[in-house]
């Protein structure tokens, strides 16, 4: 084999070599992160708007797993189907896109959980639509039992300012 091509498959292997690093460490780092909250894992209660009613809620249980692309969030309840995909900032927030698994939709957005110093609670906002199109912030309680999920509600309505008093 002559000299060039030892030359061009040494450069091809340390190149593809490079791009999986580049790839692989970031992804395992934030799963070494995540995995330090490995405690959220596990079935939560849920209280959360729902994007076509602002003053409706649903309940429903919603099972966390801590997996290598982030922390997964996933609902049982037919009706308002999702998967919510987010990454812990700080240990103490949980931020991340979630996507409608109900059949022909395509609704999705961002959310943002703020993570109680134990762990058994969060609360935070969803951006989510109404049946016309129209964004809204919305919110989103998880609690690990009913007296958790109460001190969400709680946490969420005292931490949570209205705009509708702007001027």
């Amino acid at each position: 084999m002559s000299p060039l091509a030892i030359q061009l498959i040494i450069g091809t292997v340390t190149s593809i070599i490079g791009a999986v690093i580049g790839f692989a460490l970031p992804l395992l780092e934030q799963y070494r992160i995540n995995r330090q909250r490995k405690g959220l894992a596990g079935k939560w209660l849920s209280h959360g708007h729902t994007g076509s009613d602002k003053t409706k809620w649903i309940d429903d249980e919603v099972d966390i797993k801590i997996t290598l692309s982030g922390i997964v969030l996933e609902n049982k309840n037919e009706q308002y189907r999702y998967v919510a995909k987010g990454h812990l900032v700080d240990s103490r927030q949980l931020n991340g896109k979630w996507y409608s698994q109900r059949p022909g939709a395509y609704d999705s957005g961002p959310f943002m959980f703020v993570i109680a110093p134990q762990g058994n609670s969060m609360y935070g906002v969803y951006v989510g639509r109404n049946e016309s199109g129209e964004n809204f912030f919305l919110g989103w309680c998880l609690g690990r039992d009913p007296d958790s999920l109460d001190l969400a509600k709680k946490s969420l309505k005292q931490h949570t300012h209205s705009v509708s008093a702007l001027n």
